[in-house]
């Protein structure tokens, strides 16, 4: 498997793992007793219902495991770190745009 496959199947592994948290029934109690937790901070409750903020530190977790555990990002600056990581973090709101939502 290539790099760039790789990439993108870890992208949409992001974007799933986010999006069992913030909207899949599966999560709802240990979510929801994470909101109970958060109930009085109005911050802590958009960190975990947003999709940009949720995303961001589950992309984060995700590269994290990719450079530790495997070979396919081989990176040899900081910077390079810092561009993987911001476009894993892009794949978990750029593909829930373009999910319609139910009513």
């Amino acid at each position: 498997m290539t790099a760039t496959i790789f990439f993108i199947f870890a992208g949409m592994f992001a974007w799933r793992v986010t999006h069992l948290f913030i909207d899949d029934a599966i999560m709802e109690r240990p979510v929801n007793f994470l909101f109970k937790i958060s109930k009085s901070n109005k911050y802590v409750l958009k960190l975990l219902t947003c999709y940009y903020c949720l995303g961001f530190w589950i992309s984060l977790g995700t590269y994290v495991l990719i450079t530790v555990f495997t070979d396919y990002f081989y990176v040899k600056s900081f910077a390079e770190h810092i561009i993987l990581i911001g476009a894993l973090a892009s794949f978990p709101p750029l593909i829930q745009e373009f999910i319609p939502e139910e009513e």
